[in-house]
């Protein structure tokens, strides 16, 4: 049996029909537009730029980098640091050494003693003399530390501060940013107090150190004997540096008991000389 359609008939089904294709474009179209978005989505995550071909316009592309990391420290621009001479006379142990006051190239180092022996741990040897002194006062009190380092070399500082410069670049900051940010922590060689021998860094990893029987002691008696907390809390605006408790300097007794009776850093501190 032969089925025969009239012209009649085939137009009842022609709007069924284009039902039908009607749906399979629009699946079609959905499904173009999903892939793109995802596309985007997938370049986005893997640092592309989308660009207009993208379906965009020129001015709404933009980069899908993150923004970089907020800078810390209270400098906006790298200084130019005065170049000064290390002094040989009484003035040697206020010298005023930072972002903003580097030594001269020419300064062959300090002369450098054990802080105790068998240590590898050395400072300039007046400061080794006067930290001995300090430690055998607080061991009487049964309060002791390690130290986590004393004088380091100018080339193992410059590897240091590259090191972190380095590290900071990788977050997505901008090299220049990175130079500043990185001078928060960690000081070039010839702007570093630690690479003439005059700082101590005391190894004392507990949280709580701020709390500590140490921290209090040193707090309460390191002036006596020449030494100050080179970085308080607080003073970030003045020292360019992130507070660092374990940190100390020696400035010298005359010294170290005003700037500790006046809650003074070293770039508060009047130098005789002016």
């Amino acid at each position: 049996m032969k089925l025969k359609l009239s012209f009649e008939d085939i137009k009842k089904y022609i709007p069924f029909a284009a039902a039908i294709v009607l749906l399979i474009v629009t699946f079609f179209v959905s499904f173009g537009i999903s892939k793109s978005a995802k596309l985007k989505k997938l370049r986005a995550a893997d640092g592309e730029t989308v660009s207009a071909s993208d379906g965009q316009s020129e001015a709404q592309a933009v980069p899908a980098a993150a923004t970089p990391a907020k800078l810390s420290t209270p400098l906006t621009e790298m200084p130019t640091p005065q170049v000064i001479s290390m002094p040989e006379n009484e003035l040697w142990s206020v010298v005023l050494i930072n972002i903003t006051h580097q030594v001269t190239a020419d300064y062959k180092g300090p002369a450098v003693s054990e802080v105790a022996e068998g240590s590898d741990i050395v400072l300039e040897t007046r400061v080794a003399e006067a930290y001995k002194k300090m430690v055998a006062a607080a061991a009487e009190e049964n309060i002791a530390w390690q130290l986590d380092r004393g004088y380091i070399s100018i080339d193992r500082q410059d590897r240091a501060y590259e090191d972190e410069v380095a590290r900071l670049v990788k977050t997505g900051m901008s090299e220049e940013n990175a130079r500043l940010e990185a001078t928060f922590t960690v000081l070039p060689g010839r702007c570093c107090e630690s690479c003439y021998g005059l700082s101590i860094d005391v190894n004392i990893t507990d949280e709580a150190f701020t709390s500590g029987a140490v921290y209090k002691w040193l707090r309460e008696n390191a002036s006596a004997y020449g030494f100050i907390e080179r970085y308080p809390a607080g003073k970030e605006e003045i020292t360019y540096m992130k507070a660092n408790p374990h940190h100390w300097r020696y400035v010298g007794a005359d010294a170290s008991v005003y700037l500790a009776s006046n809650a003074l850093t070293l770039e508060e501190y009047k130098q005789p000389t002016e």
